[in-house]
């Protein structure tokens, strides 16, 4: 019977531990955004009489605000969600968003996620930073790259989780490249889930964004 006890404790302090990161993303990315929106919207009504061309400018803000709201909320939403649906794991999940995002570019992208693997995200905290890893690195590939071609995989070894994103592009020189581009982030991202991040990449010679974590981090 303790034992019983100890495991609904123990399950208990989990879900507790969860609600209270799921709290602390919605008050730092979804605050944030919808703290501009409100600074905003109080400086396009300040403006709107005397300075037109100014507030158009403040709107055009204010509704890419309001989609990066839309967009963080989302991603909270899907990393909570159970990922033996279909529509819910992590392929189906980055094909949505690399397909209107690489097709605009004339980018093709290969997908391969082993499935099993897949099925064992279950932890949102690894859902969520392995997804905006992912969604980081497709935005570069569409922004800086050049590439025709990328490929995005998920695969198991010894333990490990390794993810990679590559493309084709132009590359560049990781000595001198600003650590800009959200690299900061998808660093400090993989580094969160006890991972190893790594960069390799060349001018003229594409990128490849590396990272490995490990299997137990999937369903912590």
């Amino acid at each position: 019977q303790q034992k019983e006890i100890e495991k609904i404790q123990a399950v208990y302090q989990t879900k507790e531990q969860e609600r209270i990161r799921i709290a602390k993303d919605l008050h730092d990315d979804i605050g944030a955004t919808l703290s501009s929106i409100h600074l905003y919207s109080e400086l396009a009504a300040k403006t709107m009489e005397n300075d037109t061309g100014k507030s158009k400018e403040i709107l055009s803000a204010i509704e890419n605000s309001a989609q990066k709201a839309m967009d963080e909320m989302g991603d909270i939403v899907w990393a909570i969600q159970s990922s033996t649906d279909e529509d819910k794991s992590l392929s189906s999940r980055i094909k949505n968003y690399g397909s209107s995002l690489l097709a605009l570019k004339n980018i093709s992208c290969h997908y391969n996620i082993n499935p099993e693997l897949d099925k064992k995200l279950v932890s949102v905290e690894a859902r969520k930073n392995i997804l905006l890893i992912i969604k980081e690195a497709v935005n570069n590939i569409a922004k800086y790259s050049h590439a025709t071609d990328a490929s995005i995989n998920l695969k198991e070894r010894e333990g490990s989780v390794i993810l990679s994103v590559i493309d084709n592009g132009t590359g560049f020189n990781t000595q001198t490249v600003l650590k800009g581009n959200g690299l900061i982030n998808m660093q400090n991202r993989c580094r969160y889930l006890d991972g190893a991040f790594e960069i390799i990449s060349a001018q003229n010679e594409g990128t490849q964004i590396i990272c490995t974590i490990p299997l137990t981090k999937f369903s912590e």
